[in-house]
């Protein structure tokens, strides 16, 4: 699991193409990636954080 402080930095380099953080779970990496594009071709923005009982939040806001 990931914890803040430590991992902040680290949370936003998730939304790379095909970048983990961890090798626990198998998965293209393709899917934040996708995200953080389409939230930003349409003016919004994404941010990554870690949810008080573990696990990650993705918050896309569009204005």
């Amino acid at each position: 699991m990931l914890k803040l402080p430590a991992m902040r930095g680290r949370l936003q380099m998730l939304a790379a193409r095909s970048r983990r953080l961890d090798d626990l779970f198998e998965a293209s990496g393709l899917g934040l990636a996708i995200a953080q594009q389409l939230t930003a071709t349409i003016g919004g923005q994404m941010r990554l954080y870690n949810r008080a009982g573990g696990g990650l939040a993705a918050e896309i806001v569009i204005r």
